[in-house]
């Protein structure tokens, strides 16, 4: 059974919406395109919450936007009644490989498969199996950042929507740290079958399919301002909090075998 593919672009990135499009096409791919959400379709109760930069922790409207443009897609999914659906941001370039990887998941058991390249080594565990291409399959143990690729199973989405601390953690936290929704089951591909377009080079970042939107916002924090004591060590101490954990984390999952790797993208 074929995975469904959704991807989320803005009506105004019309660049973009090309650039997807076109890559299904040559990779004999179909997806479902999903209307991004914009910062003006945010109620306003979820930005007084989320968004107030007087609070020591706030999300910049526009990450949140993004945030609720992922659970508009996993929404999509569950309304349709599917187990599980690929789901890309509109600036990742996609692997020839992708296409073979997907037809080959059907008897695969997880909740969360991230297959998109990262820029940082992250903490790997060794590989469950190969699927495809001779793509393997590896649990992993670092919080990391970037949605642009990834499956996601039926009980991963309802979970991350039941769970109203999301929008406050931000999207990328809730979707990969390990500590968190302990029980599922998260993968990631060795290699990776995307990346995201601005990440090739610094001349494709600045411009075209590469630049983002999310970088056009900029705004200060006034808690930060106001109060730089308390926010230093408001930010501080859960940082130095998660890095212990993070130690203790990868001493105990030395025995079988954790290693911390740089995750290459297969373009072919």
């Amino acid at each position: 059974m074929s995975i469904p593919i959704y991807y989320i672009n803005l009506a105004s990135r019309t660049d973009r919406r090309d650039f997807m499009e076109e890559q299904f096409a040559r990779l004999g791919l179909t997806a479902t395109r999903i209307e991004a959400v914009t910062p003006a379709d945010i109620p306003t109760e979820d930005l007084a919450r989320y968004c107030d930069e007087t609070k020591p922790f706030y999300r910049r409207p526009n990450q949140l936007a993004c945030s609720l443009s992922h659970e508009k897609v996993w929404r999509a999914m569950l309304d349709a009644g599917q187990p599980r659906a690929v789901v890309l941001e509109d600036d990742g370039l996609l692997s020839a490989s992708l296409p073979d990887f997907l037809a080959n998941l059907d008897d695969v058991e997880f909740d969360l498969l991230r297959f998109e390249r990262s820029s940082r080594k992250i903490r790997l565990l060794p590989a469950v199996r190969t699927v495809g291409p001779a793509i393997a399959l590896r649990p992993f143990r670092s919080t990391l950042s970037g949605r642009s690729g990834y499956v996601i199973g039926e009980r991963a989405a309802r979970l991350m929507l039941e769970d109203s601390r999301a929008h406050a953690l931000g999207g990328d936290r809730a979707l990969y740290d390990g500590m968190r929704y302990k029980g599922l089951v998260r993968y990631h591909s060795d290699p990776a079958l995307c990346i995201q377009y601005g990440n090739i080079d610094a001349d494709k970042r600045a411009r075209g399919v590469g630049l983002s939107d999310l970088n056009s916002e900029r705004s200060r924090h006034v808690f930060a301002r106001r109060h730089p004591v308390r926010n230093f060590f408001i930010r501080t101490l859960p940082r130095l909090g998660r890095g212990v954990r993070n130690a203790f984390d990868h001493l105990a999952h030395l025995p079988k075998g954790i290693t911390k790797e740089r995750i290459s993208f297969r373009p072919d």
